[in-house]
């Protein structure tokens, strides 16, 4: 069962994760998300639809009732939510001073960006070297 302020901290991460993954929690959230149902319904069956903003603020505009809602699911349902693999997926790779040799194009340049999204690198810029047909992507 989750401490107080372990819901606190990531009740915006559960509550959307159980409306993917969990349909008793979907069909709860759905009661208390009558104004948006329609896209609680269409980023239950597609997470990157444009909807997922509206989940999220919906959230956001009505936390007490979203977290009273998770709490009571949870003591429902023990273990169901997995707060350490929720906690180990919120880190971030940090590189330092890491170069990257890419083919000079632009196909190249977002596949590596999806990458670094896929793997949750954090940078605090990047700079971008032309030398001949490669580019060197640099973060720090």
């Amino acid at each position: 069962m989750l401490d107080q302020t372990q819901l606190n901290k990531y009740v915006y991460i559960i509550a959307m994760d159980l409306i993917l993954k969990e349909e008793s929690f979907r069909s709860e959230f759905l009661n208390i998300a009558q104004p948006i149902y329609a896209d609680v319904i269409s980023f239950s069956q597609n997470p990157n639809c444009s909807c997922k903003t509206k989940v999220g603020k919906f959230i956001g505009a009505n936390l007490p009732i979203v977290i009273s809602l998770v709490n009571s699911w949870d003591q429902r349902n023990p273990g169901a939510i997995d707060l350490e693999k929720i906690e180990k997926d919120r880190e971030s790779i940090v590189p330092t001073q890491k170069v990257y040799s890419i083919n000079g194009n632009i196909e190249s340049y977002e596949l590596l960006l999806k990458d670094f999204v896929e793997k949750k690198v954090s940078y605090r810029g990047l700079n971008i070297i032309v030398e001949g047909e490669k580019w060197l992507i640099c973060l720090y």
